[in-house]
């Protein structure tokens, strides 16, 4: 430890919650006040020398969308770095948000600081509830070499001995950054007096100081002290220059400057000792010191599922195929970026840590948050649809729509796929046409290989009918759909079906029971099921049972029955369920139905004391379905839910002993053990239910068992006496309550005790999940291939839909199309019938990003190393390379702290990718 402090930094900053428990609106009428009384102490004190924005830089959008003419005061104070903004465009919610969205949230971030000026070099990012592993490597990706935080510490602290400065590894020691713990929190030095004695010093704030940095230097390794002098919307404090000044009389020997973070990071830095600096590895969410609040992840459990769908819809669909329309045929059509950064700004403004975790007023999730993922998606699907549709119309035929109509299925996907595939059919009542005659019509792909399909009524969203539409659903197995690309069929409606019946169906069917190549699931009377998995011959038993408790709690924790409350866990094990199971040639299901009687409510009558005695039944709609061709049970839950106050769950025994399990988080599966840490001296204690992206996995060491979710990122796993594991899913959580006093984990309240009764979440939900088993474990049974194609399916495009009125991506139209607002399309039949533009093979090596680099005509592919085994790939495109090199996650420059490779010839490159490695490759092709 140093003797005594080398340099104190004083940040004068404000905590910007956007938005909390007041709307954006109000708080915006904060923000404009703490901007104007800014700009005038900046104008009338050139000893102010600097105010930080909480390390984002949305916080001037806001002001400027206000207050436009103050832009170039704006401007020049961010210049002469008298305002700090970024490197963040918002601080998120780590955990439950994709690790793209955190690098788009940078990249953005960093873009508008470089307008204005200047961009803060420091990783301030204080109050997210926990940090993800693979932090570390995304901030270096940003040549970002120091965070600063305060929530996530369980017993590292003290097991490692660190010091407030240590040196956080990514997994795989991949990359390392400086973190520093702000031990005394984020506002360690906020509301400094401004009351003077008599000979005019500030003492009473000068003696907190002189405390606080002694405090803080015996947990320094090198002596330059951080001081936040500021917290929650706190305002400029115009004393702190005259505060500072008196502190240089008195201490000389400790000299205290005003500046950002990112001073202090470059004064920090230089004094580490790095022969004597500690370091650590993995995910920081424990909450010895600051509550974690980990019952946000399944608080309006609606938000994570909008939040995860339109994730996918621009990662894996608006960008990538954006990006093939480009690199195909040149077209610029929505290959603007600033179209699909208009997309992204939409959804990042949901991902700060009140928002996304669904711990703010009814009006910000129910109004703002819900036009602004609708505005996303839009914009998503809008751009997407026009990529599509331009690639369509530039693909060579032999067949003519006016006998028929032809589509393309497109693969986001950089390798192969045969897969069952459902496509819309709308026909005009007044065709009169029947079931027979379209399902005699003839399927064939541009080599003339015909298809067996089956057609079914079916009904389908209300956006694509009108008074004259009938609805139907074609259902057939299209094979060898290519590697990120797409595959041409055409539906003929003149000539009669030729294709031959399928001889033997590899799905099968009973009262009570569904069967493919790979499963056979019995259904039980109270509609669980046995799976027994043929490969492997193991059976597992009881899955699927649905379990309810009481919530006490607040949309930051779930609190279950303490000593003076009594309930019970209502489960579904009684039930009597209607089970009727269907099949086509191509898939086999089973509808369960049943009502759930659940308590209405918490008594809040008797002072809390259970949950009342009155039920209220609450409909349950199971449908578990197989396809012919997949090691995969697909699970859908329609779920009314009235009940009030309770969580909501489902059960998958997976009768595998194991002390650990793996969850899927950020660009890294994380292990994590079953046993609960030493929490006696947690400021919150230990709560069994942890985060995950895409799925859960255990294993041992002849079997592994998978849940697969979309936007579901609460679970737990529950080691029995036997010593298997169970893993529980949470589906739903209601409470009414922003937060609460009377919360036995957690001390105090962790927001104001407001009322928010649409947390409740009453009414219809819907849910999906899937289940896969193997032999080996998730990583050498390529489990993260079958998670991405439940995850991100065949996306079919019919380019006759498409350009009429309506511009339905993905229906069969059975009339003639209308024609309002018709554009005049080029076509310029330049591609093949079927294309694949480029493949990975190494199924341990994963596509995070493929898009069109942000500046010049180059292409962006983002690869991340699965494996704790360094691997490699040769992958190939459909053009010759001319330059290809691994850049850093801003794109702008190469980077060669990273431990990866890469060679390229012709139109191939060779990729070696040391464990857990996320590397950025630019290529420009000839």
């Amino acid at each position: 430890m140093p003797n005594s402090p080398k340099i104190v930094i004083i940040t004068p900053e404000t905590h910007w919650d956007r938005e909390w428990y007041l709307p954006f609106q109000s708080y915006r009428a904060k923000l404009v006040l703490l901007f104007d009384r800014l700009l005038k102490i900046l104008d009338e004190d050139p000893d102010f020398t600097n105010f930080t924005c909480d390390g984002q830089a949305i916080m001037l959008q806001d002001y400027l969308e206000v207050r436009p003419s103050n832009e170039e005061k704006i401007r020049k104070y961010t210049q002469s770095g008298r305002i700090s903004i970024g490197p963040f465009f918002i601080l998120p919610d780590e955990y439950l948000v994709s690790g793209e969205s955190i690098i788009r949230n940078l990249m953005l971030g960093i873009k508008i600081g470089r307008n204005f000026g200047n961009v803060m070099d420091c990783a301030y990012i204080p109050d997210p509830f926990g940090h993800i592993a693979q932090l570390p490597q995304i901030l270096s990706g940003f040549d970002l070499s120091t965070m600063m935080f305060a929530r996530g510490l369980g017993n590292e602290f003290i097991d490692n001995e660190l010091n407030m400065e240590f040196l956080w590894k990514s997994p795989g020691e991949s990359s390392s950054i400086i973190a520093v713990d702000l031990v005394r929190g984020y506002g360690s030095a906020a509301y400094l007096s401004d009351k003077m004695d008599e000979k005019g010093y500030y003492k009473i704030a000068l003696d907190r100081l002189e405390e606080l940095v002694n405090k803080l230097n015996s947990k320094s390794c090198t002596g330059v002290i951080p001081l936040n002098n500021g917290t929650d919307h706190l305002l400029a404090q115009p004393h702190i220059p005259i505060i500072v000044r008196q502190w240089n009389e008195l201490h000389p020997d400790k000299p205290m400057i005003q500046a950002d973070f990112g001073v202090y990071s470059k004064k920090m830095i230089p004094a580490i000792p790095m022969d004597k600096i500690k370091s650590l590895s993995g995910e920081l969410h424990g909450g010895r010191y600051l509550p974690i609040l980990s019952g946000v992840f399944s608080a309006r459990m609606w938000i994570k599922q909008e939040n995860a769908k339109i994730q996918n819809l621009l990662e894996k669909y608006t960008e990538p195929f954006s990006a093939l329309l480009f690199f195909l045929t040149g077209d610029q059509y929505a290959n603007d970026n600033d179209y699909i950064w208009k997309a992204w700004e939409e959804l990042l403004k949901n991902h700060p840590h009140d928002s996304i975790c669904g711990c703010s007023v009814d009006e910000i999730h129910d109004i703002d948050m819900k036009t602004r993922f609708f505005n996303s998606e839009l914009m998503g699907k809008e751009i997407l649809k026009e990529s599509l549709l331009h690639i369509t119309l530039n693909v060579k035929s032999k067949f003519n729509d006016g006998n028929g109509c032809k589509y393309i299925i497109f693969n986001p996907l950089p390798w192969p796929r045969s897969e069952v595939i459902r496509i819309k059919m709308l026909s005009d009542l007044t065709q009169n046409l029947s079931l027979d005659e379209i399902s005699n019509y003839k399927l064939v792909d541009e080599e003339d290989k015909e298809y067996k399909f089956e057609v079914y009524e079916k009904e389908i969203q209300a956006s694509y009918t009108s008074l004259r539409r009938k609805s139907y659903e074609m259902e057939f197995f299209a094979d060898d759909i290519p590697s990120f690309g797409y595959k041409s069929f055409f539906l003929d409606f003149e000539n009669s079906k030729k294709v031959a019946e399928i001889a033997t169906k590899d799905v099968l069917n009973g009262d009570n029971w569904i069967e493919n190549k790979f499963y056979k699931i019995g259904i039980q009377s109270n509609g669980t099921f046995n799976l027994f998995d043929k490969e492997t011959g193991q059976e597992y038993k009881n899955l699927g049972l649905f379990e309810d408790l009481g919530d006490w709690g607040d949309e930051y924790d779930f609190s279950g029955p303490g000593p003076d409350q009594i309930d019970r866990e209502y489960s579904s094990e009684n039930v009597k369920a209607e089970i009727e199971t269907f099949s086509t040639s191509y898939s086999v299901s089973s509808l369960i139905k049943f009502r759930f009687e659940l308590p209405v409510s918490i008594d809040n009558e008797n002072n809390r004391s259970g949950r009342s005695k009155e039920l209220i039944s609450n409909e349950l709609v199971i449908k578990i379905e197989l396809f012919s061709c997949e090691k995969l049970v697909r699970i859908e839950i329609l779920f009314n839910n009235q009940s009030k106050d309770h969580r909501f769950r489902i059960k998958f025994p997976s009768q595998i002993k194991s002390d650990s399990v793996n969850a899927d988080g950020h660009f890294y599966v994380v292990p994590r053990s079953i046993k609960p840490p030493k929490d006696e001296e947690w400021k919150q204690k230990w709560v069994p239910t942890h985060h995950q992206n895409k799925f859960i996995s255990v294993n041992d060491r002849s079997l592994s068992f998978t849940v697969i979710n979309k936007g579901l990122p609460e679970y737990e796993a529950i080691q029995n006496v036997d010593g298997t594991i169970d893993f529980t899913i949470t589906l739903l959580r209601s409470v009414e309550w922003l937060s609460r006093p009377d919360i036995p984990l957690r001390p105090g309240d962790a927001g104001p005790p407001l009322y928010t009764p649409s947390a409740q979440c009453i009414g219809e939900h819907t849910f999906e999940l899937a289940i896969t088993t193997d032999k080996e474990n998730w990583i050498n049974s390529h489990t993260y291939r079958t998670v991405e194609c439940f995850t991100y399916p065949l996306q079919p495009l019919v380019p006759k839909s498409m350009m009429g009125a309506n511009r339905i991506i993905d229906a069969i139209v059975l009339y003639e199309v209308p024609s309002w607002g018709l554009l005049n399309y080029e076509r310029k039949s330049i591609l093949p019938s079927k294309l694949s533009f480029f493949t990975i093979n190494n199924p341990k090596i994963s596509l995070s990003a493929l898009k069109r680099a942000e500046s010049g005509n180059s292409l962006i592919i983002r690869l991340v190393n699965l494996s704790n085994k360094s691997e490699n790939d040769e992958i190939t495109f459909y053009k010759g390379i001319k330059e290809a090199q691994i850049v850093n996650l801003n794109e702008e420059k190469p980077e060669n702290r990273i431990k990866a490779k890469i060679q390229f010839n012709l139109n191939k490159i060779k990729v070696e990718l040391d464990p857990f490695v996320l590397a950025t490759i630019k290529i420009t092709f000839f």
